[in-house]
């Protein structure tokens, strides 16, 4: 029986970088479900189709082929037999991804491939209705955010170190907006499910992301993860309630976020390090 882990959340949190770095270290097939959306939003983009025209995407549906291969041990898209892996990064794939992925026909044409795969091996999958609807039975599911502000400064950085131009406060703009239509759209909206587990990686490292999350997956496993050294918290850390989407894609709810191995083991370096800057 395979074992599925969800990963969703907002754009610029992280997701596929996360995922990645955890389906290396348990062995899990890695799904870029992005990779995919951006794959048909590129082709809408080279064949000059409106992609807010959503009955002409419709149209030109059965003319695409996406496929992912591992070569090397490296994820490739395949558009109709085109490696478009590199392509697909751009910022304007993302936005006709965006735009696209609402569509209810192009999600149905993608569908039955995730869950195809996911029936027949361990996977992490990651994108923005995974745990809610792409696979609702998943044995783990997270949502994994980070405030607006670091997600830009993120993409900023990333930009910049590729040598292209770009603005700080543009890309925020455009993070805040594709967070409030990826939340407020009819199908499939970004939301976090209600038996998901929250971690908000604005102040961590891709390391402490990846370690919390596959003590999760050990977790659920039943396998023995590493005991934090240190005395658990009192008390969980409250899901946040800020649902503005210029600041974060966090979802709302009363409840208190899950108790986890990872957090347990974040908060036992915190307070290492509160020790050692005492005692300095």
């Amino acid at each position: 029986m395979s074992f599925n882990v969800a990963i969703d959340g907002p754009a610029g949190a992280g997701k596929s970088t996360i995922a990645r770095a955890c389906a290396e270290k348990t062995g899990f097939l890695y799904v870029d479900t992005g990779a995919m959306y951006r794959a048909i939003g590129l082709y809408f983009l080279d064949q000059g189709i409106d992609i807010r025209d959503e009955e002409a995407c419709r149209e030109h549906l059965d003319e695409i082929s996406v496929r992912i291969a591992y070569e090397e041990g490296l994820q490739q898209i395949y558009l109709n037999d085109e490696n478009v892996s590199a392509r697909i990064r751009t910022q304007e794939a993302g936005e006709a991804a965006s735009v696209t992925s609402a569509y209810k026909a192009v999600r149905e044409k993608l569908l039955e491939l995730q869950r195809k795969t996911a029936s027949e091996n361990d996977v992490i999958m990651d994108g923005r209705d995974i745990g809610t609807t792409i696979l609702p039975e998943a044995e783990l599911k997270i949502y994994l955010t980070a405030s607006s502000e670091e997600r830009a400064r993120r993409r900023y950085k990333e930009l910049l170190e590729k040598g292209q131009e770009a603005s700080l406060d543009d890309i925020q703009k455009e993070i805040e907006e594709r967070d409030y239509r990826d939340m407020h759209r009819e199908i499939s909206p970004l939301k976090m499910a209600e038996d998901a587990v929250l971690v908000d990686s604005s102040d961590m490292t891709i390391s402490e992301v990846t370690e919390t999350i596959i003590a999760l997956i050990e977790e659920r496993k039943g396998e023995p993860a590493e005991e934090p050294a240190c005395e658990q918290p009192e008390k969980n850390a409250e899901r946040s309630t800020d649902k503005q989407p210029g600041k974060s894609a966090e979802q709302p709810t009363d409840e208190p976020a899950e108790k986890t191995p990872g957090n347990q083991r974040t908060n036992c370096r915190n307070e290492k390090q509160k020790e050692r800057a005492a005692g300095a």
